[in-house]
């Protein structure tokens, strides 16, 4: 059965489905990159979002293995449903695999309801999302 990947970018965590993913610093930062790009990210934009350096061959071997080990905490085996691979390009992780974002978010200690996510044009490759939310009328649990 395939869960969806849920990411939640204030508290910098993922789940696939109900399993939370304990995922380290970067393994988080490649699959929330994944998940919030629309297509194919490439090894080189990888390379300078996660690691902060441009890509060379010994960057792409360390991108291949953690998206490696972000395969096996998602029980990804092959063929990769998850993060598929696209030979000498990069990675992308399908649409409907991924759940749509959190409906209530925190930031600085108070809820907000999300009332709309609105993708912007990709600016060099960095999708720009603008949210909209008003502070919750509930108590954080």
């Amino acid at each position: 059965m395939t869960h969806l990947i849920r990411i939640d970018t204030a508290a910098r965590r993922a789940w696939q489905g109900d399993r939370y993913l304990p995922l380290g610093q970067r393994e988080y930062a490649l699959l929330a990159l994944l998940v919030r790009q629309h297509g194919t990210v490439s090894f080189d934009v990888i390379s300078r979002r996660v690691y902060e350096q441009p890509l060379d061959d010994r960057a792409r071997r360390v991108v291949q293995q953690l998206a490696a080990s972000v395969r096996l905490k998602l029980g990804d085996r092959y063929p990769h449903r998850y993060i598929v691979s696209v030979r000498g390009v990069g990675f992308f992780v399908p649409r409907d695999l991924v759940a749509a974002p959190e409906r209530r978010i925190e930031i600085e200690g108070t809820q907000y309801d999300v009332l709309h996510w609105h993708r912007q044009a990709d600016h060099g490759g960095t999708a720009v999302w603008t949210l909209y939310a008003r502070p919750s009328q509930v108590a954080a649990r």
